[in-house]
């Protein structure tokens, strides 16, 4: 009896393992797949898009809907990459102005968004068929097959390195 819970316990503990490499390879070819995708971008387009960028906008798709995150999440990067591509998207931020205060009585104060951060009307886009398959098509191509419940499952924020003060 001891012999079989040893076991299982090892079992366990081996699963646990390879499932964190799985996430770990995912991540490195996530990203992988986001810098091949920013390099051609900015040289087609003789821009600067930043990977914090499409990292950010990869997570906002994730957290979009709870099936397929991954398919989600990268069909909202290509729908971007698109959108800005066809100058969809433009800088309008310098045009709002946005109040210190709020003016007047405001009765559904629960759903309030703060008044001093810009509205995001990104939320209600969907991706196209075309950033469907191009999706599809990079999944293949980057071999990017992980179920994950979160993105915090994954590995995509940058390196910081640990400041150490030895005194």
């Amino acid at each position: 009896m001891k012999k079989e819970t040893e076991e299982n316990i090892l079992s366990s503990l081996q699963n646990e393992k390879d499932l964190e490499e799985r996430r770990i390879t995912f991540s490195a070819r996530l990203i992988s797949c986001l810098e091949g995708k920013k390099k051609s971008f900015n040289k087609k387009n003789k821009s600067k898009i930043k990977i914090e960028q499409l990292k950010e906008v990869y997570v906002k798709g994730v957290c979009s809907d709870n099936q397929d995150l991954n398919l989600n999440g990268l069909a909202r990067v290509n729908m971007f990459l698109r959108m800005k591509e066809q100058k969809m998207m433009g800088v309008i931020s310098a045009k709002i102005k946005t109040k210190e205060k709020l003016s007047g009585l405001i009765l559904e104060s629960e759903n309030l968004q703060n008044p001093n951060e810009p509205l995001d009307i990104s939320d209600a886009w969907v991706p196209q068929e075309e950033d469907l398959e191009q999706t599809k098509a990079d999944i293949k191509k980057y071999k990017l097959n992980l179920d994950f419940t979160s993105v915090d499952e994954l590995y995509l924020e940058p390196y910081k390195q640990i400041q150490l003060n030895w005194e």
